[in-house]
């Protein structure tokens, strides 16, 4: 899936834009000034940058800045209103292609695609030399060769070093600014964002977008991905049942299965929610109405998230900042409490946790909300 940088200082016009790239099928990391598109040109690499132009943002100075950086990026303009002169004027000074207001996403989605088409293309073939004499070639070939060798064993090195990098580091920021909740799949993070309404599916090798999936119709608190399909859980208590595609195309819904409920969770056998303001924890039946088998009180503060490690069932509690390993015979029996001091300070609010088969993640929304990135923490108890 093609990357694309998008800067627009408008949180709605931001928005639009990346749910129009996402929904031509581009992976679209938002900025929203200068500063953070030259983090996305850094950190994320994308094939272009789709930037607006308006009172808030001069484009063409925007232009200059990039190409500063980047002088071979191509740069998608979306004016805001119909202005052929305008238009000229952004082409003049670099801009690939102007799309007109309104924006669709069939023509973001051709002006997207042309771009990229044409800038895949530039490159040409040299025209070939008569031959040179044998054994020039032959000793070039070696030093080649060589070149080769040493340049492969230079490439071997950075990896290692990068995996090994990526091992030591803790913590990480999200391209979003408003997370839910989180749960590993296959090695991947997938993590919600219920502002966007949408699924990240993050690479587990460097946390890098691999995907984005759109609720349809639908505003998530949280959801569980199990072996075979995602459960979700919306505000009002609907829980619904999902296949794990990219249209999350509905399986089966469950109307006022767990109203008030604010986390989710999938044992492989039994469904689990809690319910952050009765603190309540529920078990239900996986059957056509998730019956309720038991009800226990919340030995927490606040609940904020559930999950499974295979063998426990755990639980975050944003208020105490701290993971609670629960009695699965009794949930409102605590076995075990592991402090979180990466929240002390309280600059985030800890709301999503996930467990990758070592190790529990846990993501984070800015405090006040969405004044920063998102974030996701990697935890090991061993060191607790």
């Amino acid at each position: 899936m093609p990357s694309i940088g998008v800067l627009a200082p408008d949180p709605a016009e931001r928005r639009d834009l990346v749910l129009l790239a996402g929904e031509s099928g581009y992976m679209a990391h938002p900025a929203s000034g200068l500063a953070e598109a030259l983090e996305v040109l850094r950190e994320r690499r994308p094939s272009l940058m789709l930037l607006t132009d308006g009172p808030e943002q001069d484009a063409e100075i925007l232009l200059r800045e990039l190409a500063a950086v980047s002088p071979l990026m191509p740069v998608v303009v979306a004016s805001r209103k119909r202005d052929a002169g305008r238009a000229v004027a952004l082409m003049r000074m670099g801009a690939t292609e102007v799309v007109a207001p309104p924006w669709t996403k069939e023509d973001l989605a051709a002006s997207l695609r042309k771009t990229l088409r044409a800038h895949g293309t530039v490159f040409s073939v040299a025209p070939l030399k008569s031959p040179a004499p044998s054994a020039p070639i032959f000793f070039f070939a070696v030093a080649l060769f060589f070149a080769l060798a040493v340049g492969y064993a230079a490439i071997q090195r950075q990896a290692k070093l990068r995996v090994a990098a990526f091992e030591e580091k803790k913590s990480w920021d999200l391209p979003y600014r408003h997370p839910s909740a989180a749960s590993f799949c296959g090695g991947d993070l997938w993590v919600l964002d219920w502002f966007t309404q949408s699924v990240y599916v993050h690479s587990a090798a460097d946390l890098a977008v691999r995907q984005v999936a759109h609720f349809p119709g639908e505003l998530p608190v949280s959801f569980s991905v199990g072996p075979d399909a995602l459960w979700a859980l919306s505000p009002t208590g609907v829980v619904t049942r999902r296949m794990k595609d990219d249209t999350l195309r509905l399986l089966t819904q469950y109307p006022k299965a767990a109203p008030g409920g604010v986390a989710i969770v999938f044992d492989g056998l039994y469904l689990w929610t809690a319910h952050a303001k009765a603190r309540v924890l529920r078990k239900h039946l996986n059957d056509e109405s998730l019956t309720v088998l038991g009800a226990w009180p919340y030995p927490g503060g606040a609940p904020a998230a559930l999950v499974f490690d295979g063998a426990s069932l755990w639980s975050l509690d944003s208020a105490n900042k701290e993971l609670l390993r629960h009695n699965l015979e009794r949930p409102d029996e605590v076995t075990r409490r592991v402090a979180l001091p990466e929240y002390r300070e309280g600059l985030l609010r800890p709301v999503g946790l996930a467990w990758d088969g070592e190790r529990f993640w846990t993501a984070a929304e800015s405090v006040p909300q969405a004044k920063a990135p998102g974030r996701v923490f990697k935890h090991s108890l061993a060191e607790r």
